[in-house]
C-alpha cells in the first residue's frame, strides 16, 4: 500500500511580504486624497452651518422689523441648545442713533433664532470676539458694516468647546470662506 503525502500549497513567506508591501505601497498613495476628502467634507459642513446661521440672522432681522426695530447688526455668544446666551442686537433708535435692543426683546429673538437651527450642541463664540453678523439695509444680505463696525466673523466650536472653525463673510464673493479649521 502506497501512502500519499499531501503536499501544502499556500503562500510563501516571501510571497506574503510581497502582498503586504503593495498593499502598504497602495495606501500610501490613497491616504492623502482621503484625507483631503474627509477634510473638505468638514469645511463643507461648517460652510452649510454659516449658510444656516445667516439664514436665521435675517430671518430674525425681519421679524424684528416687522416689528418695530431697525435692526443693522447681530453679535452672539452662546449656545445654539437653548438659544442662550449674551450678545448685541443692533438698532437704530428714533434720534437715530445705534442702540441695544432692550433686553427682554433680545432673549426671545436670540432663543428663536438659534433653537430654530436644530444644530444640537454646537456653541458659538470666540474668544472676546462673539459671533458677529451685520445686515445690509434691506436686511437680505450678510456683509460688514462700516457704520457699526461690525465684521461677519463666525467661530464653531463642538460640545466639548474645541474650536473647530472659523468662517469670515467675503463681501466681494458675497459668499462664506473658511477661514482657518481645527
Amino acid at each position: 500500500m502506497k501512502k500519499r503525502f499531501l503536499q501544502n500549497e499556500g503562500f510563501s513567506l516571501v510571497e506574503l511580504i510581497i502582498v503586504i508591501a503593495i498593499m502598504a505601497i497602495l495606501a500610501g498613495a490613497l491616504a492623502p486624497a482621503l484625507i483631503k476628502y474627509i477634510k473638505k467634507s468638514r469645511l463643507q459642513v461648517y460652510l452649510d452651518t454659516a449658510s444656516e446661521l445667516q439664514k436665521a440672522v435675517v430671518n430674525m432681522a425681519i421679524e424684528a422689523n416687522e416689528a418695530g426695530y431697525a435692526v443693522r447688526a447681530v453679535t452672539y455668544s452662546g449656545s445654539t441648545d437653548d438659544g442662550s446666551g449674551t450678545g448685541t442686537i443692533i438698532c437704530k433708535d428714533n434720534a437715530g442713533n445705534f442702540v441695544d435692543m432692550p433686553a427682554a426683546d433680545k432673549a426671545k429673538y436670540f432663543k428663536q433664532m438659534f433653537t430654530s437651527l436644530g444644530m444640537g450642541s454646537i456653541t458659538l463664540y470666540n474668544q472676546g470676539v462673539p459671533l458677529q453678523i451685520a445686515l445690509s439695509e434691506n436686511g437680505g444680505a450678510v456683509a460688514s458694516d462700516p457704520d457699526t463696525g461690525v465684521q461677519s466673523v463666525i467661530m464653531l466650536s463642538d460640545d466639548k468647546g474645541n474650536l473647530r472653525a472659523k468662517l469670515t463673510f467675503s463681501v466681494t464673493d458675497n459668499e462664506w470662506v473658511v477661514e482657518e479649521s481645527y
